[in-house]
């Protein structure tokens, strides 16, 4: 069972994210799933009142199923599976794009643990450019 769920599109795969071959390079399909589970990560941590900007990331491992090529449309679903006292489980998934915004074959898979440590960062602590960010994640949060 999920716990909570975040969708993101990347349209088209950009030269910049591929590799020489001109297929999504392994290290970019790894930094998306971290950034994004960690992104939904930061929306729970809204919804549980604590923040764990501290959190460690313990294990992240990728299975690479099938290419993305540079130019393709690929969704991104990243999602949190468990979340405990002190580690997080937090899987992203890659799909092909197809017929618009239909999830087609799956590329890539990722799971990445986080180990947690509970620090409450008040808003005020975070620079005056993040805190439009921290609201909307707040405000998602409270959903």
């Amino acid at each position: 069972m999920m716990f909570f769920d975040l969708l993101s599109i990347l349209n088209a795969v950009s030269h910049h994210l591929s590799n020489a071959s001109g297929k999504l390079f392994g290290g970019s399909v790894g930094s998306v799933a971290d950034f994004l589970t960690s992104a939904v990560m930061m929306v729970i941590e809204g919804k549980r009142q604590q923040s764990f900007s501290n959190s460690v990331s313990t294990y992240l491992g990728v299975e690479y199923l099938k290419a993305a090529n540079t130019g393709d449309d690929v969704i991104v679903h990243a999602c949190v599976e468990k979340f405990g006292k002190t580690t997080a489980f937090t899987s992203a998934y890659f799909y092909e794009c197809v017929e618009g915004d239909k999830k087609g074959n799956l590329l890539y898979k990722a799971t990445h643990q986080k180990v947690l440590q509970n620090i409450v960062i008040p808003k005020d602590l975070f620079p005056e450019s993040s805190h439009k960010l921290y609201d909307a994640l707040v405000g998602i949060s409270k959903l």
